[in-house]
């Protein structure tokens, strides 16, 4: 009989990352932490239900499994992808039928807005916002609505009260939403163990919290939503921009983009400097002209490198970065462009550091 396969609702890369962690961080097969992992990262309980069966019988769900059993388990799933299955929601006639919203409805950003405080409200019940809005529990000395409104209102420097933005998401602002998108990123840790408390209808304490799954969970779900509502924006992975909102671009751009700056960890360095001006957001022509500068410069500075691999051809590009009005200001300048083309010009600069990035590490046999 074949061995039953289990739908994830994580992406695939982001359970056996938090796993392998997981399993790395204890000398001993974790199998409460492992057991509260596979319960979040799959669509259902099946694949936790499992877990726990695992050299118990009778099974009792509060019972601990075999760990020798669990642990082989455990490892036979995570090493066999063919039984990992990605979750793929149900589309309905909307979706397929390519509409977004009702007749009347609310712009995307107001939607947005709603499902993210639903996903933040479902975050704090899961135990993700233990400092700023801890999960409710009739023994604790439990925040109020108040104090969460001061300490969110303090961070981003605009008066909020939380009840009121989540009863009225239509109302809030652009620059309050987004504020408060990049504040929880902030706050967001996994917890990967609990105990079980009947009282009151608490349910679950939760502990044991790790930041970095935290934060990581948080940008995956809240860039789904984004993605959803057609807001080109996302939450950066990495460098001096993680956690913050930038650009969203095509997917080979992206690639380039994340490239560069993966590359460019050193404080200071130009590139990198230019990567964030030119994809943060709301971006002005005066800011990514000087973002463009700062690549040409760098470009200028590897000028024998480029006269090698491109012969003549580097001219163009010298010739883009003298004459439309970005490193020289002058009545010959032309500067009557628009975003699309500054967007051209970064790109094929950038790409040409990538070139030439490439070219030395295919040089030193990297």
């Amino acid at each position: 009989m074949a061995e039953p396969t289990y739908a994830l609702s994580w992406p695939h890369e982001l359970f056996e990352w938090e796993a392998k962690r997981i399993l790395a961080a204890d000398d001993d097969f974790p199998v409460a932490k492992i057991a509260l992992l596979l319960e979040e990262a799959f669509q259902d309980a099946d694949a936790a239900d499992q877990f726990r069966k695992m050299g118990q019988t009778p099974f009792s769900w509060t019972s601990e499994p075999n760990d020798a059993s669990a642990e082989e388990w455990f490892t036979a799933l995570l090493n066999d992808k063919r039984r990992l299955r990605p979750y793929q929601p149900p589309q309905y006639w909307a979706q397929r039928n390519n509409v977004h919203q009702r007749d009347g409805g609310a712009e995307p950003l107001s939607g947005f807005a709603g499902q993210f405080f639903d996903l933040i409200n479902s975050l704090s019940s899961a135990g993700y916002t233990p400092k700023v809005m801890p999960k409710w529990c009739p023994d604790a000395d439990n925040p109020s609505v108040e104090w969460t409104s001061r300490q969110i209102s303090s961070a981003i420097r605009i008066p909020v009260v939380w009840d009121e933005l989540t009863q009225n998401p239509e109302e809030v602002s652009e620059d309050v939403l987004y504020s408060l998108v990049e504040y929880f990123h902030d706050q967001a840790q996994r917890p990967r163990t609990f105990t079980t408390h009947d009282y009151g209808g608490c349910g679950r304490d939760y502990s044991d919290y790790d930041a970095t799954a935290g934060r990581t969970i948080y940008r995956w779900r809240v860039n789904q939503l984004l993605q959803d509502h057609n807001i080109p924006l996302q939450l950066a992975a990495r460098g001096e921009e993680l956690g913050r909102l930038v650009r969203e671009f095509s997917e080979p751009l992206q690639d380039l983009v994340e490239s560069q700056v993966a590359a460019r960890n050193q404080e200071g360095d130009e590139i990198a400097h230019a990567v964030r001006d030119f994809r943060s957001r709301g971006a002005s022509l005066v800011v990514k002209r000087a973002a463009i500068t700062l690549i040409a410069n760098n470009l200028e500075t590897r000028r024998q490198e480029l006269k090698v691999h491109l012969k003549k051809d580097e001219q163009d590009l010298f010739h883009i970065a003298n004459k439309f009005g970005l490193r020289h200001r002058n009545v010959d300048q032309k500067d009557d462009y628009g975003h699309e083309f500054a967007d051209w010009i970064f790109w094929n600069f950038l790409s040409a550091v990538e070139l030439l990035d490439a070219l030395e590490r295919r040089g030193s046999g990297e």
